[in-house]
Order: C-alpha cells, then structure tokens, then sequence
C-alpha cells in the first residue's frame, strides 16, 4: 500500500447485514467515498475518506451547464487466498486523465489517484461481494463545481471515488447482448468526444434504445463513417 496523506474520517464500518443475492449493478453503494477539490495556484488538496454521502453543490455548478464531468470504471475482485486483485487500476488512471484532458479539466495525480482507490478498497473489505461473477465496482469522478452559466472551464473541481458491490453488468451474466449498429443516431464523430468517459457520450445513447420498437435491444452505438464511406443498410 502506497503511503499516501488522506484524512480519514468514522464513517460506517461494513454492510449492516449479509449482502443480498442479487446485488444488480450499482445500487449498493459502500459506507466511504474518497473526496479531494482542486483551485487555482492551490491545485488537488484536501483528500479525504469519509461517510458517503450527498455532495453540497451550487445548482449554478458548471459541471449542470457545460457539462464538464468526467468518469471511469474499474473493479476489486476477491482472491481465494484472501487478499484482492484490482483490474488494470494503473491504466484506467490514464484514461481518467485523457478524459479530463479533452474537457480541458486538471489532471490528478495517476499514482495518487491509484493509491487513493486502493486505501479506500482497504477500508471497505467487508463490502467485497464472493456471488459468482460479482466484484466491488469502483467508480472514479470529476465534476467542475463553479457557479457560472459562461460557456467556460470551471476553475474549481471536485474528483470523488465511490464502491459498489455488484453482479454482472447485464441480467443474463456473461453471455452474447442484442445491439443496435444505428445509423441515424450518432454517439460519436471524429473530433468530438467519443474517446472521452463523459456523461453526455452516454445520455445521446439512451433514445434510440428506450424507443419502443427497441425493447429488446438492450445496447446501441452509432459514429459517423469514415470520408467518402457509405452505410450498408442493416438487415431487417
């Protein structure tokens, strides 16, 4: 464990019973968060593990208006020896950064953003669900926390890490999806975002899918073809 300076805070200790079978995935959230902010000539100060809890935010804050908000994903799963795997933490640390790069956000610190995550884990072990295909799902996000409605970088920001205990990401487990290959709504265009872990990559994805004739369609993606490409109409 990386010797790192994060305040920690009493906050709960463990689930208050047995985790229940069927977990879904991100319902259950663990007893901790991770919290640091960022300012100007100050940079990431102030780290701190505490209770989960709702974050005190202006309803001015940049990240409602522009949209500046980063996340990514990565998992902590058991080992029969007792100790715990993390899943290519290191590299999802980068991916963060590139993602608040192109929202033009301040990176973190990859190796104290790593470091950050595996304390936290430690601290919530207890949360770790044993059910087949499960994991402790963790999930790393910055907000910008200016009030102003200008179309501009925040100066403030807020990066926060909360655990879930969850089951697999769809119902059925690991096995072949339905996915819509749509060439009416795009998700991404070269030069956008599409590379970026930004909410509004995701919230574009969401009406083609909940349209009624695509109930059982259950993932969608669309991009723009290459110059000079055409689609090949999908069969029906």
């Amino acid at each position: 464990m990386s010797d790192i300076k994060i305040r920690i805070e009493p906050a709960p200790e463990g689930p208050r019973g047995p985790l229940a079978d069927e977990l879904g995935f991100g319902r259950i959230f663990t007893g901790r968060m991770f919290t640091q902010r960022y300012a100007p000539g100050k940079g990431w100060h102030d780290p701190v593990i505490g209770p989960y809890a709702p974050l005190p935010l202006d309803p001015a804050a940049v990240t409602f208006h522009c949209g500046q908000m980063v996340f990514d994903g990565t998992k902590a799963y058991p080992r029969p020896d007792g100790d715990l795997n993390l899943f290519r933490v290191e590299r999802n640390a980068e991916r963060f950064n590139r993602s608040a790069e192109r929202l033009a956000m301040p990176p973190v610190d990859a190796a104290f953003h790593v470091a950050a995550i595996e304390r936290l884990v430690e601290l919530e072990r207890a949360w770790i669900p044993h059910q087949p295909g499960s994991a402790l799902y963790i999930r790393p996000v910055m907000i910008a926390t200016d009030p102003s409605l200008l179309v501009r970088a925040s100066r403030g920001y807020l990066h926060y890490i909360v655990l879930s205990p969850v089951s697999p990401y769809f119902a059925g487990g690991f096995r072949p999806v339905s996915v819509l290959i749509s060439d009416e709504h795009v998700r991404a265009a070269r030069g956008g975002t599409g590379e970026a872990k930004t909410p509004a990559n995701y919230a574009v994805s969401l009406y083609p899918t909940e349209r009624p004739s695509r109930t059982d369609t259950i993932r969608c993606c669309g991009s723009t073809p290459p110059s000079g490409a055409t689609w090949r109409k999908p069969v029906p």
